[in-house]
């Protein structure tokens, strides 16, 4: 029992720091224009599907289907590391001092 509790809290961690990346990359594309982080159509595409990830995990523990939610986070969740890695890069890089203000 302890194990789980453990488990969904600190999913209960990545899911808030996911929804903070989401929310950080949608307001640099307000603030410094849709191209901040590269292509929009990727930016919009890659929004999209960590809403649909974020959504299904979200669904899969209130009606607690362990499989779904062992199937998003490593099918829906997983695969949007590194081009979320590479957005937020190149979010902050594009947001220069001297834009910032």
């Amino acid at each position: 029992s302890g194990d789980v509790v453990t488990a969904l809290g600190e999913l209960s961690e990545l899911l808030e720091t996911w929804t903070t990346a989401k929310t950080v990359l949608e307001l640099a594309a307000q603030r410094f224009g849709p191209t901040i982080a590269g292509d929009p159509k990727t930016v919009d595409q890659s929004i999209e599907k960590l809403t649909g990830a974020l959504s299904t995990i979200k669904a899969s523990l209130e009606t607690q289907d362990w499989a779904e939610l062992a199937d998003a986070l490593e099918f829906d969740l997983d695969p949007l590391c590194d081009p979320w890695s590479d957005m937020l890069t190149a979010a902050a890089a594009n947001a220069s001092p001297s834009t910032v203000g």
